[in-house]
């Protein structure tokens, strides 16, 4: 369910699957320079690279978590427009 999740969502555009259905609220994304929190921020991060790139395809090559812990390798490969 993960992989499909993610799919709909960078593939297919659809950033309403990023809600407290699939996260938590207080989600974090682990990022450089600075860590994303919270849905709404999530969201807007994947939002960036909707807008930003054509030709996306997101992979999700590796997702593993324990608890309430994930981590996803994913491979971005876009045409920066």
């Amino acid at each position: 369910m993960f992989v499909s999740i993610w799919d709909d969502i960078v593939n297919k555009g659809q950033l309403a699957l990023i809600n407290e259905t699939y996260f938590d609220m207080n989600v974090t994304l682990v990022a450089n320079p600075k860590n994303i929190f919270g849905i709404e921020g999530l969201k807007d991060n994947y939002k960036n690279f909707l807008t930003r790139f054509s030709n996306i395809a997101f992979t999700v090559e590796d997702a593993f978590g324990q608890g309430d812990k994930i981590v996803k390798h994913l491979i971005f490969k876009g045409t920066h427009t």
